[in-house]
């Protein structure tokens, strides 16, 4: 096993559920955000951490879809697109060495280092989404209609989450 530094060890551990369902931040653990297009119209998008499942990014993706229509005064949304929005990170964790060799009854040293770089690859899932949004369920739309607080409360309730 090879070792891997303090930090990124920190880091990986404080992570291992997941990205939680936040706004995005500076602190590498991902989150939701959003951009609004026009009157009706968002950009929601979600942004998981490397212990995050695609699954789950989807869902969060939906869950601030559902939030964005709500907090701007809207019932129900359509999605018009999405979009993958993952990524893969390779992390260099440092490297090992070996030495071997020996030392001479006068003070002479003959042997070899070995080192071995080490890296690894985080797979960061994330989902993008436009949404249109309306107040009333809009009349002989071919898409899906999501209601908004359907949508939040089943997902709230699928990850334990309160509303």
């Amino acid at each position: 096993m090879r070792p891997i530094p303090f930090a990124l060890a920190a880091l990986l551990l404080s992570s291992c559920t997941g990205t939680p369902y936040q706004p995005i931040g500076t602190d590498m653990t991902g989150g939701h955000s959003f951009t609004r297009m026009s009157e009706d119209t968002f950009r929601v998008a979600f942004h998981g951490n490397g212990f995050t499942q695609p699954k789950q990014a989807a869902d969060f993706a939906m869950l601030r879809a559902a939030d964005v229509c709500s907090e701007h005064g809207f019932r129900y949304f359509t999605l018009l697109s999405e979009d993958d929005r993952s990524s893969a990170t390779t992390i260099a964790t440092g490297s090992t060495s070996h030495t071997t060799g020996y030392v001479t009854p006068y003070g002479g040293y003959s042997g070899t280092t070995y080192s071995t770089p080490t890296t690894m690859t985080a797979f960061k899932p994330g989902k993008g989404l436009t949404i249109r949004c309306f107040t009333q369920p809009p009349g002989g739309h071919a898409g899906k209609v999501y209601t908004a607080s359907s949508v939040a409360a089943e997902l709230r309730t699928k990850y334990k989450m309160q509303g």
